[in-house]
């Protein structure tokens, strides 16, 4: 269980540790949509049982975690959201990050975005 400033903590701790060739910290986050989709498609749900970190990036699952769940959710964690946090503590921490799966024009898009953001 872990609110959005633990884990854009968690993100820059994972980060840093070298794990000696072995796979990355595997992030991702569910809401609503995903854990009907997880439902839905084995693929999907074998890319979350994969997962070292799940974040609930839905305020529905907050609620439900708080009548189903002994010790509930103290946040939804929104990736839009946990991307400025984990942006502003590394560089508060002089830690670098990438971003990946887009055009070159697109990423230097967004970091101009967040740039004027902060």
């Amino acid at each position: 269980v872990i609110d959005r400033q633990g884990a854009a903590r968690l993100m820059i701790a994972a980060a840093r540790q070298h794990r000696h060739g072995n796979r990355p910290y595997y992030f991702t986050s569910a809401n609503g949509e995903v854990i009907a989709q997880a439902r839905a498609k084995s693929e999907i749900a074998a890319l979350f049982r994969q997962a070292d970190q799940i974040f609930a990036d839905g305020q529905p699952l907050v609620l439900a975690s708080r009548l189903l769940c002994s010790t509930p959710l103290p946040e939804r964690v929104a990736t839009t959201d946990l991307f400025h946090d984990v942006a502003r503590l590394a560089e508060n921490e002089a830690a670098t990050f990438y971003l990946l799966g887009s055009t070159e024009a697109q990423n230097g898009k967004a970091v101009a975005d967040d740039a004027k953001a902060r």
